[in-house]
């Protein structure tokens, strides 16, 4: 009888051990596949000490959009002339930015060959001012018209800096689009009013943008014009020191 009660506890004995190595190695699975599955865990403090809890975060990923391109939109010329554009765009960007003098802007100029003059202006009352203006031009751009007035050390500020693109089907809003991705413009426009437009540079400087009537191109001083010249857009950077004044105040050289 002991015999019989002794095989039937140690027969009890093995299946608990076995039934129990069995649950362990089932959790050791679910714990495998757990790493599998890389859920992000965040264990939970209660106030309730001794007992914690896990719980799955899912993390969504919020994709900001690219303010700046928003913003600025890059300038993808469309053809030849726009190609233009955006170089002018770019050289006087760099003018501006860089703060080069009217020596640097030739040698940039002449690097687009457009065979760049420079006329000297000077008199005890205004000073000395240095007009840059080119022999050549660019496809759909002429009138590249730069003035520098010096000091009596022979430094240079820039004081107006423009040139002129071809009128013709939404011109004056692909000028406006070229300038603003070349000069990282992301403000609003100071003015905009019918065909004209213009914004801040900085504290000192302004640019703007103006389709030319018959009226604008009525009997100017250095500049030649034809009645096909109605629409030109006018492109122009300026020390702002005439307040709300849009006129241009450039004066004519003897090329």
């Amino acid at each position: 009888m002991k015999k019989i009660i002794g095989l039937a506890a140690l027969l009890v004995l093995v299946g608990l051990y076995f039934f129990s190595g069995e649950e362990k190695e089932v959790q050791d699975l679910g714990l495998e596949s757990k790493k599998d599955t890389q859920v992000v865990k965040k264990r939970d403090h209660s106030h309730d000490h001794g007992k914690t809890e896990n719980k799955t975060v899912e993390k969504a990923v919020i994709k900001k959009p690219n303010q700046e391109k928003a913003i600025v939109p890059p300038f993808k010329p469309a053809n030849k002339n726009e190609e233009s554009l955006e170089k002018l765009s770019t050289t006087f960007a760099e003018v501006f930015e860089n703060k080069k003098d009217s020596k640097s802007l030739r040698d940039t100029l002449r690097d687009l060959n457009l065979r760049p003059t420079v006329n000297v202006d000077s008199n005890p009352y205004t000073g000395t001012m240095n007009i840059v203006r080119t022999k050549d031009s660019l496809p759909g751009t002429r009138y590249v018209h730069a003035q520098f007035v010096a000091d009596e050390n022979g430094k240079e500020t820039l004081q107006h800096l423009s040139f002129e693109y071809r009128p013709g089907p939404q011109a004056l809003q692909r000028a406006t689009l070229a300038i603003k991705s070349n000069f990282k413009i992301k403000g609003e426009p100071v003015h905009s009013k019918g065909d004209f437009i213009s914004y801040k540079l900085d504290e000192h400087y302004i640019i703007w943008l103006k389709r030319m009537g018959k009226e604008d191109l009525k009997d100017d001083p250095f500049n030649a014009y034809t009645k096909n010249d109605d629409g030109t857009i006018r492109v122009a950077i300026e020390l702002e020191i005439h307040g709300d004044e849009t006129d241009t105040q450039v004066f004519p050289d003897d090329n």
